[in-house]
């Protein structure tokens, strides 16, 4: 049976149930009539293109034909559809036009005389010399372009009011390819975006993840998400895209949004410097967790504070012990805890930024780098004794940083001959003769929560489960994230 027949069985099939429908007095949308054009993609386009068909049909709003050949494609062929959908690409032969004229015109023409394009991740990888395309791709794969390793990125909605993202908060993807340094061809309108880790290969920066953009009478969306099937069967994707076309199609979207929409990962930046450490066994304490973690080697012990605009991190995690700090950067990181950023201390970060008072009041305690005084009262230089066996104390074992963590010795670093604030709550404690009683508190510092963890020296500790339950959650709780 040829397409022809099959897509006039399906009309009758609608044609019939629709009637049936109205005759109950129920209002019914007809199915929306997508297509998607594909048969080549430097991505695995056999196994990813059936995917995009049951996206957009367990949808419930479309039909999908599949076209191999869009060089084929003339006006009247596309004439039936609502939607094209772009999963093709000739990369790296990113010029050559080897679509054809015909073709060519015929997909501008149908977008342009008001129905829509849908590019997904790939496909803007190709005909850099066709004028139209780079108005129908919105992005393109420019000279600069690249992507991040695979893996488990947040979106965020920038235009909560547009019709293709109203009504989805922020949500997590499937493991993914996220792409950077695209070329944007404006005017487009970025809806959703994602910041790209350079920890994963990333920019530093935000990078467009849904853009969309008018054509003539018709409309254009690019979905950056979509490297493979993984991918595509998140539930972000799984939304994202039937809206996309919908819209493309329509103007309009009527999908409701998902219940189980993923919820963001807690993006935590972890600032190091200073001081040295196990390189190798730290990065260790943030596996398995719901974290993005970013790494931040401090050159000249602060300048992560030297601008924050478009801050993406939720906590900071310091790990760092120099002591350069300016006053802009201090007005900088006291302007992030004020918007309610998170703060995790661990460790021989409490002896950072010794000359800032501030920093002492933000963390609750002072360790003292040479004998000092201050109001009137002189503090000696702090103590320290390496390799030490000390058993620990869960004070509060209800709180959402201790939940679940036994009592347990670690081997490691004390400290000793340190103030504290009055106002800290003490989750943590050890009796050891050479540490400081309090091990381990909480405390507020204007909207910002604050945990500090006095523990956190080598390798020994990091590999505890019991240490990595609790640095795990208190990232989680700096960020607001298990209060249940």
């Amino acid at each position: 049976m040829n397409e022809r027949i099959v897509w006039l069985v399906l009309v009758a099939l609608c044609v019939g149930v629709s009637s049936a429908l109205a005759e109950e007095g129920e209002t019914v949308v007809a199915p929306l009539k997508a297509l998607i054009l594909s048969g080549r993609n430097n991505h695995d386009w056999q196994t990813t293109t059936p995917c995009l068909k049951r996206v957009l049909e367990e949808s419930g709003r479309f039909t999908a034909d599949v076209t191999e050949e869009p060089a084929s494609l003339d006006a009247a062929a596309l004439e039936p559809y609502d939607v094209l959908i772009d999963n093709w690409t000739a990369f790296p032969e990113m010029t050559g036009r080897q679509w054809g004229s015909t073709a060519e015109a015929a997909v501008a023409g149908f977008v342009r005389g008001g129905k829509g394009m849908v590019s997904v991740h790939a496909a803007t990888a190709g005909f850099l010399d066709w004028p139209d395309f780079l108005k129908l791709g919105i992005c393109t794969w420019g000279e600069q372009s690249g992507h991040s390793a695979r893996h488990v990125f947040n979106i965020e909605i920038v235009d909560a009011e547009h019709p293709i993202t109203k009504g989805l908060h922020d949500f997590a993807t499937a493991r993914d390819e996220l792409y950077h340094r695209l070329d944007l061809h404006p005017p487009a309108d970025v809806i959703a975006r994602t910041y790209s880790a350079k920890s994963v290969g990333g920019t530093g920066r935000y990078e467009p993840m849904v853009v969309t953009k008018a054509f003539g009478d018709g409309r254009c969306v690019y979905v950056a998400m979509g490297h493979d099937v993984e991918a595509m069967e998140g539930v972000g994707f799984r939304a994202v895209l039937p809206r996309s076309a919908e819209w493309a199609a329509t103007g309009q979207v009527t999908l409701a949004p998902p219940a189980d929409l993923p919820p963001t990962r807690i993006q935590a930046v972890v600032v190091t410097g200073g001081h040295g450490f196990d390189q190798e066994a730290f990065p260790k304490l943030f596996e398995g967790a719901p974290l993005n973690v970013e790494f931040a080697q401090q050159e000249d012990d602060s300048e992560l504070f030297e601008d924050i605009a478009d801050w993406p991190h939720d906590v900071i995690v310091l790990y760092n012990m120099g002591q350069r700090i300016s006053e802009t950067r201090r007005a900088h990181f006291r302007e992030l805890l004020d918007n309610g950023v998170g703060l995790v201390v661990l460790h021989h970060a409490v002896a950072a930024y010794n000359k800032w008072p501030e920093y002492q009041k933000i963390i609750g305690t002072a360790y003292y780098l040479e004998d000092t005084t201050l109001d009137g009262a002189t503090h000696p230089k702090s103590t320290y004794a390496h390799d030490v066996d000390f058993a620990l104390h869960i004070e509060e074992p209800e709180h959402p940083v201790t939940r679940g963590v036994e009592d347990f010795t670690v081997h490691d670093e004390t400290y000793n001959g340190m103030t504290y604030d009055a106002a800290n709550k003490v989750l943590v404690t050890t009796d050891h003769a050479t540490s400081e009683r309090p091990i381990a508190w909480v405390r507020n510092y204007g909207p910002a929560r604050v945990c500090v963890i006095q523990v956190g020296h080598g390798p020994h500790v990091f590999t505890d489960a019991n240490y990595k339950k609790l640095v795990q959650q208190a990232i989680a709780w700096t960020a607001r994230r298990n209060e249940k």
